[in-house]
């Protein structure tokens, strides 16, 4: 009896070193079970997988035979609607498969918000998953799940389908690489256009490996240094541009000496290294002025001169985002949207929205 995990037990597993590694490096595919397993042969797989049952009341898995959804008090059944490409399961073990991480993001796109879906993105593209039983929520990885290629070729062979266009959506938006969270959620806020609350700045790359000498020892000695966010590589005279984010791991002892060398080479082979606290992070006042007054100057951009009502429209925006990117925990779905203080400032996007429309008609009927 073959059995496949979908949704949110997908997920659990993939985050799991012990196969998560193995999914990055080599995959073997498997058809979809046509129909779910009993009780017993439920138990004996999350026996063999160690999956804890405290992380999810009940597993979720799919089959192919008929259409729906299925649940009972040990499990939540989801039938496939249509047929899938080769690989959208793979093989974890003797019998029993997950969903593939492309295949995964059409299956959590209904349940999640368009931030919760790009955050999601950016773990599976990214050097990191969320584990909550560790110090700071997440473990490392050697190599990401997935690339946006790899999702965009699957959504080409999937077709047409219900969530492939927020998928889409999500993937257009998204970087690779990222270390953390956090540094997924900084390179959001930098990418995304201002209409969703973003700088539009469109950063290079994440983690770029960038080769160079290594201060304080022998001559010809190198190192390789991977800043958070890559604005721009250094040309003639012209510094490149980074962003790192310094969060709890930062404060630890000895780290800020290996920070002050690290940004030492940084600057040594032609950077100009920007750090970024949480405190910071969370100061609207000062990323505006850092990234609209500071960085697109240093990065040779036009100066942007918006009147004021667009000025507070875009505000609202970025607070929005805000609001939504930190209250996102990797675990739970649909709640990025659900908060008090996200209707609030919803509330005040559409009285911004309202104004800078009223002023941009005031000022086409003076012309």
């Amino acid at each position: 009896m073959s059995i496949v995990f979908s949704h949110t037990t997908a997920l659990e597993i993939l985050r799991d070193p012990r196969y998560g590694a193995s999914v990055a490096q080599a995959r073997i595919p498997m058809p979809s079970p046509e129909d779910p397993p009993s009780d017993n042969e439920l138990s004996r797989a999350v026996n063999r997988l160690g999956i804890s049952p405290c992380k999810e009341t009940r597993p979720h898995m799919a089959c192919a035979h008929e259409s729906g959804l299925r649940e009972n008090r040990e499990s939540v059944i989801h039938r496939q609607s249509c047929e899938l490409p080769r690989g959208a399961y793979i093989l974890i073990a003797d019998g029993l498969g997950v969903a593939s991480p492309e295949h995964l993001l059409i299956q959590m796109a209904p349940g999640a918000t368009d931030v919760e879906l790009m955050l999601l993105t950016c773990e599976l593209c990214g050097l990191y998953a969320v584990c909550e039983d560790e110090e700071y929520g997440i473990t490392q990885r050697p190599a990401p799940l997935t690339t946006k290629e790899r999702i965009l070729g699957y959504l080409n062979e999937l077709g047409p389908h219900p969530h492939a266009r927020r998928v889409r959506r999500a993937v257009a938006f998204v970087g690779e690489n990222a270390g953390s969270p956090r540094e997924s959620m900084l390179y959001l806020r930098f990418s995304l256009p201002r209409r969703l609350g973003g700088y539009a700045m469109q950063p290079l790359a994440m983690n770029l490996p960038i080769e160079m000498e290594r201060l304080g020892s022998p001559v010809g000695d190198r190192t390789t240094r991977m800043p958070d966010l890559v604005l721009s590589l250094p040309e003639g005279d012209r510094p490149g541009i980074c962003v790192e984010y310094a969060g709890s791991p930062h404060l630890q002892a000895g780290r800020p000496q290996l920070d002050d060398l690290r940004q030492n080479e940084l600057m040594a082979c032609g950077f100009e290294p920007y750090t970024i606290w949480s405190e910071q992070y969370n100061s609207m006042n000062y990323m505006d002025n850092l990234v609209d007054g500071t960085l697109r100057r240093k990065l040779g951009l036009a100066r942007r001169r918006p009147g004021a009502e667009k000025l507070a429209l875009e505000r609202a925006r970025r607070d929005l985002l805000l609001c939504e990117l930190n209250s996102v925990d990797g675990r739970h779905w649909g709640i990025s949207e659900s908060s008090a203080e996200y209707e609030s400032l919803l509330a005040r996007v559409e009285v911004a929205k309202d104004a800078e429309w009223a002023k941009r008609n005031q000022t086409q009927g003076k012309a």
